[in-house]
Order: C-alpha cells, then sequence, then structure tokens
C-alpha cells in the first residue's frame, strides 16, 4: 500500500518539483555510498576474518551434524572435526607454500624478461597497425 501511495505522491508533483527532488537525493545517495565504502574500508580485515570463520564453521558443521545423526556427542564429534580439519589444512600449507614460493621465486627472477618481451611485443602490434594505416 506505501508503494501506491507513494507513486500517487509522485505522479501529483510539477516537473521542476520532481528535478528538484532528484537535485536533492542524488548528493545523499553519493553521501552514503561514500561512507559505506569508508566504513567498509576500515573494517576490511575484520569482515574478511568473520566471513571466513563462518564459512568455515557453516562447512564444518555438516559432518559433525551427520555424526550426530549417527549417535555420537556433539562436542566430541566437534573436537574430532576441528582437528582432522585443522590437520588437514596443515599438510596442505606445509606441501603447497614451499611450490608456492618457489613460483614466486621464479617469476621475480623472469619478471624483467617478461616486461621486455611484452614491450617488443607492443612495439611489433604497433608497427603492424601502422602499416594497416589503423588510428592510434
Amino acid at each position: 500500500m506505501q508503494t501506491g501511495k507513494l507513486f500517487e505522491w509522485w505522479q501529483t508533483l510539477t516537473p521542476i518539483a520532481k528535478i528538484g527532488a532528484f537535485a536533492l537525493f542524488a548528493p545523499l545517495v553519493v553521501l552514503n555510498g561514500w561512507a559505506i565504502s569508508v566504513i567498509f574500508d576500515y573494517f576490511h580485515s575484520l569482515i574478511v576474518i568473520l566471513v571466513g570463520a563462518s564459512v568455515l564453521a557453516f562447512l564444518l558443521n555438516y559432518p559433525v551434524s551427520f555424526m550426530e545423526r549417527q549417535g555420537a556427542n556433539r562436542q566430541q564429534v566437534a573436537i574430532l572435526v576441528f582437528l582432522l580439519a585443522l590437520s588437514v589444512l596443515l599438510a596442505l600449507g606445509l606441501t603447497l607454500f614451499p611450490l608456492a614460493l618457489t613460483q614466486a621465486q621464479q617469476l621475480v627472477a623472469r619478471l624483467p624478461e617478461l616486461i621486455d618481451s611484452g614491450r617488443s611485443q607492443l612495439m611489433k602490434l604497433n608497427e603492424r597497425g601502422e602499416i594497416l594505416g589503423l588510428p592510434d
């Protein structure tokens, strides 16, 4: 019902009044967007941690609920699932971190070569564009 009354009110406005309403409303939208952006930037790390923890808790609740339906004690199963998930994450970290570190070192070592290669390819592309008569 409120939407109908608002629409009726909007229809009763003159074109100049509608422009004035937009002129008052637009800065408020921009300022609210800016304020939300600043607040999110300030609390970014906290939000990321809370969202990550929530997703992890949500995913780990499935095996705990399954084992609880099988007749196990929830506290014991929750501790077991947590330790199992922690050991899996630790094992993945210990095996993948050294590989990622060596890949990063190789990338840093080859970075000047990659930049030179990209620069030469752009020069060739520019030359072909000039031959074909393409605008800059």
